[in-house]
């Protein structure tokens, strides 16, 4: 290369990364600030009495009740057709739960009468979110059933419906989902007005309304980064070392030669993040296995929990074969039971193995999932064995299942087919489809993953040093963008000085 050409480049750059200073500076105190807040939330939000769910305790006199619970069924009664049947725990022990369609209000039976539990999932509601706040049921004062996400629950949170239960204190709410018995979101006044903040400054969701509006706009925002960036890291290539007296000029050099990568890897994986989900999406939604066929009676002696003595159960759910036969589905529980804050990102799984019973005659038919898995793969998507690549459990949240879909442990089902492989993620407990990606999602995933938020960090540093991290990196950001300005400034300013003098010597 020769040198003229090497003078032109380094020329070039600078011209440009002086050109896209203001606008790149003014970005980045807008994108580093509200990026503080993001940490913030985790570390000053509410936090949970419980990381766990609640624990299910079955008898087998209760169970004995099972079969007259299903029993109208036969006969074509309210539970004909129903697509999720599970024991669940509540404040008044072990009920049965039934769901006909994924977005429609669950019923539930009691153990104790037979009987049908009016307005159940209320209770159910307020009875999950007293567990997981640690705060008196006395304290709500109001439930609200969400079943579409909002700016306050959007969707990033997975789970529908779910609902949205509010304390006196503090405004604290909680977003439960009475299916899984899972904590959703939990939130207060103070963090939702940093969810607010950072909705409006990081995401401009302001202009949700303008369409491909946000997007132009945030997408010229971002190359913008990436252009200064660029520049940056030429000047500081192609420039000799040198000592440099200006202190400020020093230090914005040094932080430079720090802050250039992580700008290049936000502003990349931002503008990538944007970009598919304006105009890609994802493949998500969550889907119930077929309706469950009551031909017969069901077996009511139970022989079979002989076996199981001395083991605890955590869930029991009437699911169904390929021909729609039932099946009771028994899950063990793990050994432990309890987890920290940490952890609880990371994923516990909520079972330790499960076996299937045939219903009609109480013989025991497969000791784990792989089959019964296999056989609602194909009915999710209409697929063969054939193009079945892989079966795996899934017991800890990473990359490719992240903490979002609140759910573990779930069996993650590779699929060929046209030159792709999709992912399908299966949740046994409930036969339900909750989380499908193509290699165009997974590639995505991976990029905001590991260069937006910085996972790679967390296996050697945990979450909250990954986080210390981040905000120390935008405390850097934002020192150095306001060195730059005022490098800006005086070169404004002796620009000018020099215009006036040379006026004079004019004059």
């Amino acid at each position: 290369m020769s040198a003229e050409l090497v003078l032109r480049m380094k020329k070039a750059g600078r011209r440009w990364h002086l050109s896209l200073a203001w606008v790149a500076g003014a970005v980045l105190l807008l994108w580093a600030g509200s990026g503080l807040l993001h940490p913030m939330m985790s570390w000053l939000g509410p936090q949970t009495a419980n990381f766990y769910p609640p624990k299910l305790s079955l008898q087998p006199a209760q169970l004995e009740r099972l079969p007259d619970l299903l029993a109208p069924s036969a006969e074509g009664g309210e539970l004909s057709g129903a697509r999720l049947l599970k024991v669940v725990p509540s404040g008044q022990g072990p009920v049965l739960l039934v769901n006909h369609d994924r977005l429609s209000v669950p019923q539930y039976y009691s153990f104790r009468s037979g009987l049908l539990l009016p307005n159940f999932d209320v209770q159910q509601a307020r009875w999950l979110a007293a567990y997981y706040s640690g705060v008196e049921d006395g304290q709500v004062v109001a439930v609200d059933r969400i079943d579409r996400f909002t700016d306050d629950y959007p969707a990033v949170n997975r789970l529908l419906p779910v609902y949205r239960v509010r304390y006196a204190q503090a405004d604290l709410q909680l977003y439960v989902h009475t299916e899984t018995l899972a904590l959703a979101s939990i939130s207060n006044r103070s963090k939702a007005m940093m969810q607010s903040l950072f909705r409006t400054i990081h995401t401009f969701s302001w202009l949700d309304a303008t369409g491909a509006g946000r997007v132009l706009l945030v997408s010229l925002l971002m190359i913008t980064l990436f252009a200064f960036a660029t520049t940056g890291m030429l000047l500081l290539l192609n420039f000799k070392r040198r000592k440099i007296t200006d202190g400020k000029r020093r230090w914005h050099r040094r932080f430079s030669y720090l802050l250039f990568l992580p700008l290049l890897a936000w502003s990349a994986s931002g503008f990538y993040h944007l970009l598919q989900a304006a105009y890609i999406g994802e493949s998500s939604d969550l889907k119930l296995s077929k309706p469950i066929n009551f031909r017969h009676r069901l077996d009511d002696r139970f022989t079979w929990l002989a076996s199981l003595e001395g083991q605890s159960l955590n869930s029991f759910t009437v699911t169904a074969d390929r021909l729609g036969k039932p099946l009771y589905r028994v899950s063990l529980a793990p050994k432990r039971t309890t987890v920290t804050r940490d952890q609880r990102f990371s994923g516990r799984p909520l079972e330790e193995q499960a076996r299937y019973i045939d219903a009609e005659s109480g013989k025991p038919v497969m000791q784990n999932d792989l089959r019964r898995v296999t056989e609602l793969a194909m009915q999710f998507g209409s697929y063969d064995e054939s193009q079945i690549f892989d079966v795996q459990k899934i017991v800890r949240y990473g990359e490719g299942y992240d903490f979002r879909n609140k759910r573990l442990p779930v069996w993650q089902v590779t699929l060929t087919g046209a030159g792709q492989r999709d992912r399908l993620f299966i949740d046994a407990t409930s036969a339900i489809l909750v989380d499908q990606s193509r290699r165009i999602d997974r590639y995505e995933r991976w990029s905001f993953s590991q260069l937006h938020k910085w996972n790679f960090l967390a296996p050697l540093t945990g979450r909250f040093y990954r986080d210390v991290t981040i905000v120390i990196t935008l405390l850097l950001f934002l020192l150095s963008t306001a060195l730059g300005v005022r490098l800006l400034l005086s070169r404004r300013r002796a620009r000018r000085s020099s215009v006036t003098v040379s006026s004079e010597v004019i004059g």
